[in-house]
């Protein structure tokens, strides 16, 4: 079972199963396991994917005033996608009970995905629609290299500079 799970904690975790101590648990985890043999066999299996184990990076934000960089921000993505998928393939079915119990409340924090989801790529780079501001400034810098380029180029290919140049393309560097 832990070379099918979908993160290293998944792995773990299943890796640490040992009996249950009670009948009555045993019974719930073969309700669920009947549970999701129901909708895989019914064409609707649970979707799940790859995510990274995020509890050392919650553990990061616990301190007032911590902040995480963009790449840390970004392992967060996959994790609650996952986790609103979930939620919004288990809330409306009604022949699930044991799966809609353990599942509880989960939501995948919508106002935290979203944000994120608009702020960073999955490589962690903030995208220009983080905010206007950036977008505007972001803008003005792809222009302002265009017109360098632009003047770079005239210069090369300018008789009185040319016979200095070894050769006659512009190559930008750090």
């Amino acid at each position: 079972i832990a070379v099918a799970a979908n993160s290293e904690v998944s792995k773990t975790s299943v890796l640490s199963l040992g009996p249950l101590p009670d009948k009555n648990e045993v019974l719930v985890r073969q309700q669920q396991v009947h549970e999701i043999m129901q909708m895989s066999s019914g064409g609707n299996p649970l979707h799940l994917s790859e995510f990274h184990d995020i509890t050392p990076l919650i553990a990061k934000t616990r301190p007032e005033g911590s902040v995480l960089d963009p790449r840390e921000l970004a392992v967060f993505i996959p994790a609650l996608s996952i986790v609103q998928g979930l939620a919004g393939q288990l809330s409306p079915r009604e022949d699930i009970p044991a799966l809609k119990q353990l599942a509880g409340s989960l939501t995948g924090c919508p106002e935290l995905l979203k944000p994120l989801k608009k702020s960073v790529n999955a490589e962690g780079e903030i995208l220009d629609t983080a905010s206007p501001l950036l977008a505007e400034i972001r803008d003005r810098i792809r222009k302002l290299e265009t017109r360098i380029r632009k003047r770079l180029e005239e210069m090369v290919r300018d008789k009185v500079t040319e016979v200095f140049l070894q050769d006659d393309f512009i190559t930008k560097r750090s």
